[in-house]
């Protein structure tokens, strides 16, 4: 077994810089860097694992190259048997904005590695990223409504699994299909955030996150999480089980999962009204795109949309207070 894993992991390191390879040979003198981070990058790769690779393009990066290369990783894909998680981003970018501990430890397979020397994120903007993240996944497996109040409601409670499921898997970049891989995403990154929050920890992958939860936070939540990651990633496979008890369990825990969702909001109120009201450009949009997603009908939210006289997307702020009554 153990030299099965070797010669696995040989031939995905080969595998993905043939994938950089090939994205220079398309692009060119255009491409600054490519890294791979995510579990591969730490030697916790699993047949369950996304490859999870950054394309770094010099400069910035036009809306032209940015469908052209979503083509182009689309192609890519069936070389590799893991899911293709490669997104481009520009130097002007990525450069000039503080990255947390995980993307700064990146692989750096090809070209300048520049991220040991991007500044660290503070654990105020980390936690603010993952719930934007979080909620993000929320309105993902409700089909991406346009409007979202709270308390959340079921996806669609007439349906298998309450319809966490419908939407619960990538189908390309930007579409969906039936899966549960989105609602684990929703549930570690909301473990992160909290952990962020509450303990001013930086978890830097789901299992770390989970474990840490039910560890460090524990209370009414801890085994639970630690139960829908067992279920979904450990036994599944992120797959839809066949089996009817498995199915069973699964639809208990989802039947859950709507408590925890609201739970986690109303603790991650505090930080986002005071994104709204940081000085810093980045979190004040990342709190109004939250509260784009889903709508909190709170008295300190409305206060604090009500209150910012500067942003840099005054149609952003304008939709934000639209749907939030201000």
């Amino acid at each position: 077994m153990q030299d099965l894993t070797l010669r696995t992991q040989l031939s995905m390191q080969q595998l993905v810089h043939n994938i950089a390879d090939m994205v220079v040979a398309v692009f060119g003198d255009r491409i600054l860097s490519v890294y791979l981070g995510g579990s591969f990058s730490r030697g916790q790769l699993t047949e369950t694992s996304d490859l999870d690779m950054n394309v770094v393009f010099r400069g910035s990066l036009s809306d032209e190259e940015y469908e052209h290369f979503m083509t182009v990783r689309t192609a890519l894909q069936p070389f590799s048997p893991l899911r293709l998680e490669m997104y481009p981003t520009d130097e002007s970018k990525i450069k000039s904005r503080p990255a947390d501990a995980s993307t700064r430890s990146s692989i750096c397979l090809y070209g300048e590695d520049f991220l040991p020397d991007v500044p660290a994120l503070t654990i105020e903007a980390f936690a603010m990223r993952s719930m934007h993240k979080a909620i993000h996944y929320m309105t993902v497996l409700r089909g991406r409504p346009n409007r979202n109040p709270l308390p959340l409601d079921y996806p669609d409670a007439t349906q298998s699994y309450y319809g966490y499921t419908q939407y619960g898997d990538f189908d390309g970049a930007q579409a969906f299909q039936p899966g549960t891989r989105i609602i684990l995403g929703m549930l570690a990154r909301c473990t992160t955030a909290l952990l962020a929050i509450e303990h001013g920890i930086e978890a830097q992958t789901k299992p770390e996150s989970i474990q840490q939860y039910r560890t460090i936070i524990d209370g009414e939540w801890g085994s639970f999480v630690q139960d829908v990651y067992d279920v979904i990633k450990t036994e599944l496979h992120y797959e839809l089980p066949q089996n009817v008890i498995v199915q069973k369990h699964l639809s208990q825990l989802l039947h859950r999962l709507l408590a925890f969702e609201n739970d986690a909001i109303a603790r991650f109120k505090p930080t986002i009204v005071a994104s709204l009201q940081s000085d810093d450009r980045r979190q004040k949009k990342l709190a109004l795109v939250a509260l784009k997603n889903i709508q909190m009908n709170d008295s300190d939210i409305l206060q604090a949309l009500a209150a910012i006289t500067e942003c840099d997307d005054e149609a952003l702020l304008n939709e934000v207070r639209a749907k939030n009554g201000v």
